[in-house]
């Protein structure tokens, strides 16, 4: 197989993960807009009437607003944080010399590329 063939089964194969993902996502934000007799009768047409109370039921039931308050707190805490650290370690690492700084360099670039959940 020649670089075209590998270059056009690659594509393939991405398209095809592509919709594998894509397409329930798809499917639940379209059924998100119908009534519940409207995803039984028809589970894949498109809404007839685009019913948006779900999502003021959703919001008021599931209390998104609060959810989203703690993911906004969470996120800004973490990336001042982050934000400080990375600051005091980039001033330390371009203007203090000593043995092992690009070791220690390295890996603190590494650290910061991988998830918490991996260092």
């Amino acid at each position: 197989m020649g670089i075209v063939g590998s270059r056009t089964l690659y594509h393939a194969v991405m398209v095809v993960l592509s919709l594998v993902y894509v397409v329930p996502l798809g499917w639940m934000v379209m059924s998100s807009f119908k009534t519940k007799r409207e995803i039984f009768d028809a589970p894949f047409a498109l809404p007839s009437d685009p019913d948006f109370g779900n999502w003021a039921k959703a919001w008021e039931r599931g209390d998104l607003g609060g959810y989203i308050l703690n993911s906004l707190f969470t996120t800004v805490t973490s990336v001042t944080i982050i934000l400080i650290a990375s600051l005091a370690a980039a001033y330390a690492f371009s203007r203090l010399r000593f043995r092992g700084v690009r070791s220690c360099s390295r890996r603190s670039c590494s650290v910061c590329c991988c998830p918490c959940s991996h260092t």
